[in-house]
This record gives structure tokens, sequence and C-alpha cells, in this order.
């Protein structure tokens, strides 16, 4: 499923032909195969090498007006404004009272979280900054901007807090981009992150992890020694169902703790080794073992890492896929060969085994299958996190 080798005593973990994800599709049929390597960077970042230019490719498609969201924006599916307002609500919980605020968003996608805030308190400055922003021209008091940040449109400006969600992942200099968002902070401004918190992914070998598009790979001990080379440090960090969010403020820039972020990078490597190598395998033996003795099994979660899975080993193909969202209700993700079906449609009872894939809402997903749907317990295992 994967390889690993040593490059002039460097560990990385390569897959040769992994698809590229862009969500679920309206037919069958991949969207097309690209390389996907890991490696420590010598400033102590976990991140994809830019083998045959699919980086570059990448970036460059955040700017395309079409442009498919690996996870659908709040306000456009009712799954996406789940999550939406789930990060609204830390985003609260974090900085308190927003009124008179100057705001800056980079990358929202749209302009949910812009409405959501002005109506619920007196922002004084709103700047939507993405290439790909979709704009809500019923929306008054923000100005959005359809380009890349940093940008010499707001040279000069300044503002008291910056938003950037699920961004970070998505950077090829990460280092520069944090230093733009640190030199466009006021003395007390603050930056709010979320961005993947790939620790117990890598652990249990969770394919869900791995995206072309996502070029950088964090956690905590990572992303601390990161913003602290950047002049930013942590005021207050949680993790929840693989997503970090942090509360930055400005602070001297600590150009020695890169010795620190690559031991910190280089041992999450190894734990994503252990993981995908070790952990990963047994785990399809498992799967492989229902399927051949014919027990009737499912997949619960239309997700990247069932995608990868299905691609990498061909096991599990014309396996039922349940999923909560109903949006996704008779699209396929590229590698399986049966449609998508929302859960209160399919009769899960009916299932010998459930597997669960979409690992970081798995006891969510586990509690709704056995209250809602009378799924018993030992019917409902994880594919890529153990139970």
């Amino acid at each position: 499923m994967t390889d690993w080798y040593q490059q002039l005593g460097q560990a990385t973990l390569n897959w040769a032909n992994l698809p590229f994800w862009q969500g679920p599709q309206d037919r069958l049929g991949a969207l097309g195969h690209r390389p996907l390597t890991l490696s420590v960077s010598p400033e102590g970042l976990l991140a994809q090498v830019d083998t045959d230019s699919s980086v570059a490719e990448v970036v460059a498609n955040y700017a395309d007006t079409g442009y498919g969201f690996i996870t659908p924006p709040p306000g456009t599916t009712s799954w996406g404004t789940t999550l939406g307002e789930a990060k609204l609500r830390t985003l609260e919980a974090f900085v308190g009272n927003l009124d008179g605020m100057r705001i800056l968003e980079i990358g929202g996608g749209n302009l949910f979280l812009a409405s959501s805030l002005h109506s619920k308190y007196r922002i004084q400055r709103y700047v939507a900054i993405d290439p790909a922003i979709t704009i809500w021209p019923d929306l008054k008091g923000v100005e959005a901007r359809r380009t890349y940040f940093p940008s010499s449109d707001l040279s000069g400006e300044h503002f008291d807090l910056v938003l950037a969600h699920n961004v970070l992942e998505h950077i090829p200099d990460a280092v520069s981009f944090l230093g733009a968002v640190r030199d466009v902070l006021v003395p007390n401004g603050r930056a709010f992150l979320t961005f993947p918190d790939v620790t117990r992914q890598f652990a249990h070998g969770d394919l869900n992890a791995i995206l072309h598009e996502h070029l950088l790979y964090l956690n905590e001990t990572s992303a601390r020694t990161l913003f602290a080379k950047s002049g930013l440090g942590v005021v207050k960090w949680e993790s929840a169902a693989d997503l970090a969010s942090c509360l930055l403020a400005l602070a001297p820039p600590d150009k020695d703790v890169v010795s620190e972020a690559v031991t910190a990078a280089t041992k999450l490597l190894s734990t994503g080794m252990d993981g995908f190598l070790v952990l990963l395998p047994r785990a399809v033996s498992a799967l492989n073992r229902e399927i051949e003795t014919g027990r009737k099994v499912a997949f619960y979660g239309a997700t990247n890492g069932l995608n990868n899975l299905l691609s990498l080993t061909g096991i599990g193909r014309n396996v039922p896929i349940l999923d909560g969202d109903r949006a996704k209700q008779g699209h396929f993700i590229p590698e399986g060969l049966q449609a998508i079906q929302w859960v209160g449609n399919a009769d899960p009872h009916q299932y010998e085994t459930i597997f669960v894939t979409a690992g970081s809402f798995q006891p969510a997903i586990i509690k709704e299958l056995t209250t809602t749907y009378a799924v018993p317990r030992d019917r409902i295992t994880g594919l890529f996190r153990p139970c």
C-alpha cells in the first residue's frame, strides 16, 4: 500500500500511484492518479516532495473559479455547515466578543463565516481573501478579494484578528505564510487557525490524512515549533476529531527551534511508518477476511481515505457505502463501484459488519448507528481506527 526508503539517511513515505481526491462525483471513474511522497524538509517540516510538479499544479488550481473543494464549505451542504458552525463556536470560545474588530479571513471559500459574524457582532471591518471565493452579493460591509494571501492589496493594512480555517495544510511555504500573517496583525492582535492534527491518523494508519492537496502534515509539537520560528506564540490550543484549533499572538521569532522542529517532524514520520506499514495492513486483512467469508458488509463514510484504500488494494470496491450526509446520496467515490447511500435510506441493520471509514468522527457514527438505527454494537468496527 505504500513504500518507504532511506535516501541519504532520510526516511520517506511514498505512495507511487494515489488517486487525486476532489470529493464524491456524479459518475464512476477516477480523476487521475499521482505519486505522493512525504519527507522531512531541512526546515523541520513534514511535507510533500514535489516529485512531478503536482504541488505546483494543486496550488494553481486554487484560483480556478470551478475549483472543487475537498470538503464542502459551510453554507453549501448540511455537513459543510455543521463543520463551519463548530469552528465558529470554537472561535468564539477562544476569542470572546468580536465587537469593534478589524478582521481578515484567509481562504474561507465563501462568506458564510463573514455573514455569521456580522449578524452577531458590530464588526468594524471585514476583509475576505481567497482566489476562488464565492461572492454573496447581498452581504454588505464585507470586502471580498479574489486573490492569494499575502497580497499587495493589503500593503500597509493591519487587523485585530486573522482567521484561516483549514488553510495552513495547503500552503507550500508555511513559514513565509505565517510571517505574512504576523506582519498584518496589530501589536495586540490575534490569529485563529484550524488545520488537521494528524497525530491519531498517523498512529492508526488512517488514509484519510493523505491527500495531494495537503502539502504540510502537523501535530501539536511540530506546529508549535513552526509558529515559534515564524514569530507567533500559542495562546490556546485544542484538538478534537483530528482538527487542531489554535489562537496565536505575536512573539519574538525563535530561529533556534529548527533542530527541535526536525526532531518533531521525524518522530511524526516514524509514527506514520508504524501506522501505515504495520497497523493498516492488519486492518485490511480483517476487512478481506470478512468479504471472503461471504458476510454482508458495508462501509460507513464516503471518504478520501476509503477512496485511497480501494485504489491501493482493490479490496471492497463493490461493498455498499453508507454516509450520514444526504447530499452524497446517489454520487460515487471514484474508486468505488456502488452509489453512495444516505444511511437513513440504507437499512443499516441489515449488515453483519459495518466498517467505519470516517475515523475522525467514528465515536459519533457509532452512537448514531446504535441509537438511531438500532444496529448492535458488535456489528460495528473501525477500519482506520480501533473501536
